[in-house]
């Protein structure tokens, strides 16, 4: 995961399957990802972001931009887009922004990310009960500098664990506080 405490906890991002990451935009709920994101880039990968709403600004995580294969469709083909990316298996991780909310987007994108191998994260502003994720944290927000409050509602085994602090190591970005230029 990339994050020491987040690791501990959870053991780790499942792969070839969906995780939810919900929380309202400046909760940091990128923020869990911007550690995993830095690691791919320094490996050579690549990471697909979907974003619909061009909410993510690549230009605040300069090390990323190269790594980064930012797409942004219309909100209407969103789904469709992010189902192609997970059924290729082209790439590790995918990041897909708000998705609209659907049993049947859900199901169809737990299929294609199966099919694929992938590891797909879900970010959006409120928890979807049809997403069929294996993993599904809740992010609460900044308790202090770099240090978010996480509530797991669902984890291997379809168990929940409760909430915890989670202290990012080293900066989240050079420069700015995290809630200004991480969502």
């Amino acid at each position: 995961m990339d994050v020491p405490a987040l690791d501990a906890w959870l053991g780790g991002w499942p792969v070839g399957a969906l995780t939810e990451i919900a929380g309202l935009p400046g909760s940091g709920r990128l923020a869990l990802l911007v550690p995993l994101l830095r690691r791919l880039a320094r490996q050579g990968q690549r990471v697909v972001v979907v974003d619909p709403g061009q909410v993510f600004h690549p230009p605040a995580l300069p090390e990323l931009v190269e790594s980064v294969l930012l797409l942004r469709p219309p909100p209407a083909q969103s789904a469709w887009v992010a189902e192609q990316v997970a059924r290729a298996g082209a790439v590790k991780l995918a990041i897909l922004l708000d998705l609209p909310q659907s049993e049947r987007v859900g199901l169809r994108l737990a299929k294609a990310t199966e099919a694929g191998l992938s590891t797909v994260i879900v970010v959006s502003g409120e928890s979807d009960v049809a997403l069929p994720a294996a993993l599904r944290l809740r992010v609460g927000g900044w308790v202090e500098p770099q240090v978010l409050r996480v509530q797991c509602t669902r984890a291997r085994e379809g168990r929940a664990l409760g909430e915890r602090r989670v202290p990012l190591e080293g900066r989240v970005l050079e420069g700015v506080w995290p809630s200004r230029g991480v969502q």
